[in-house]
């Protein structure tokens, strides 16, 4: 998993009562990749539409879960390989995006028998 400088910029803010940036939705793309980037606006080969995040937060642990419906499958015959997810703090891709957290995975095939949930769990201390 890849928590991007970004990210961790948008929690220092948030602890420090200053305006900050949480991930919204949730994204998934077919495609492999080596290095996810904070720079990058999109996954490669991003499939389907972004999903909402809920968002929990107890103390100093905050969980962003989401959930992607079997019922947005594209490749209904063979299922959807979803090889990263990245959590984002848009809707769709634009140039104000910001990517906030990222996991390469080694294939998750995804069918419309079941849906896929996402949760990140992020604890913190200060010290």
């Amino acid at each position: 998993m890849t928590v991007t400088d970004t990210f961790l910029e948008e929690i220092a803010k948030a602890m420090n009562s200053e305006s900050y940036v949480i991930p919204a939705y949730q994204a998934v793309g077919t495609s492999g990749v080596l290095v996810i980037a904070a720079s990058d606006t999109a996954l490669s080969s991003e499939i389907g539409s972004r999903v909402s995040l809920s968002t929990t937060r107890t103390l100093n642990e905050i969980e962003f879960s989401g959930i992607r419906s079997g019922a947005v499958v594209i490749d209904t015959t063979n299922g959807d390989d979803i090889r990263s997810t990245g959590m984002f703090n848009t809707a769709t891709e634009s140039t104000s995006d910001k990517l906030l957290q990222g996991i390469a995975t080694n294939g998750i095939t995804q069918t419309t028998n079941f849906d896929v949930e996402f949760i990140t769990n992020i604890q913190w201390n200060r010290r």
